[in-house]
């Protein structure tokens, strides 16, 4: 890039009288540019994006041929607490995000090459919204000494992200309580462990 050094051309005529002049080239800077990519949805889906990467001149395209990576040559990089995020050669990022992550990501930058092999980056960015399920309680009358009961209703947050039917239900203090007549029996969710407490 720049203005090379001038060469000296001679020709002579018939004659064999000589002329000469000097040819001068000027090289200048093809840079290729690039737009950066978001994307948003919400807690545990996965999401993509692809970083925009213009040629800086159609006669130097950028080079298909030389797979995208992350800006320090790595093709996947893993953030604690927010999730994964690797790249396709074509530039297209996937970020898988951990299930309680929520808000926007720390990103990453990519970088890719025109055929010139003049490097240009930019950055994906993802976006996670929270899902939080709803609740509504219900209540129940009976004579004394009847045995009542009652379910509350739990609505997903959102479809893709449905109640979870394998956990099974507890109490706020993530256990299960039965009431046999003069006593409270405790257990833990699995059912392996009991501890009896007598109900006051």
């Amino acid at each position: 890039v720049g203005t090379a050094p001038a060469v000296t051309v001679v020709r002579e005529d018939k004659n064999g009288t000589k002329a000469s002049a000097t040819y001068t080239p000027t090289v200048t800077p093809v840079t290729p540019t690039a737009d950066p990519a978001t994307s948003t949805d919400i807690q545990g889906q996965t999401q993509t994006g692809k970083p925009s990467f213009t040629p800086g001149n159609p006669s130097v395209p950028m080079d298909d041929d030389v797979p995208a990576t992350f800006e320090d040559g790595s093709t996947t990089k893993v953030i604690p607490g927010e999730g994964t995020y690797p790249v396709a050669p074509d530039g297209t990022v996937t970020f898988v995000p951990e299930k309680s992550f929520t808000g926007t990501g720390t990103g990453v930058t990519v970088k890719r090459v025109d055929k010139n092999g003049t490097p240009i980056t930019a950055t994906y960015t993802p976006t996670v919204t929270p899902v939080t399920p709803t609740a509504e309680p219900v209540t129940s009358i009976g004579k004394k000494g009847q045995t009542q009961t009652g379910k509350p209703t739990f609505t997903e947050g959102d479809s893709r992200v449905p109640m979870n039917d394998k956990v099974p239900a507890t109490f706020e203090d993530g256990f299960n309580y039965e009431d046999n007549s003069r006593c409270w029996y405790i257990h833990c969710s699995s059912r392996r462990n009991r501890n009896l407490h007598t109900r006051t």
